[in-house]
């Protein structure tokens, strides 16, 4: 019961871990669509100048 109940933690906190690096990299992501954008921008107006 004892290893049944140490496992359901271990799992649940495997659980939280990989959620907390799926929105980390999900911010990764964001982040870095976000610089591509903004300096693709850069080069149009650049461009345009």
């Amino acid at each position: 019961m004892r290893d049944r109940i140490h496992f359901s933690r271990s799992f649940w906190i495997l659980s939280v871990n990989f959620k907390k690096c799926l929105n980390l990299q999900f911010c990764i992501f964001k982040h870095f669509n976000l610089n591509i954008f903004k300096s693709k921008i850069l080069t149009a107006n650049f461009k345009i100048l």
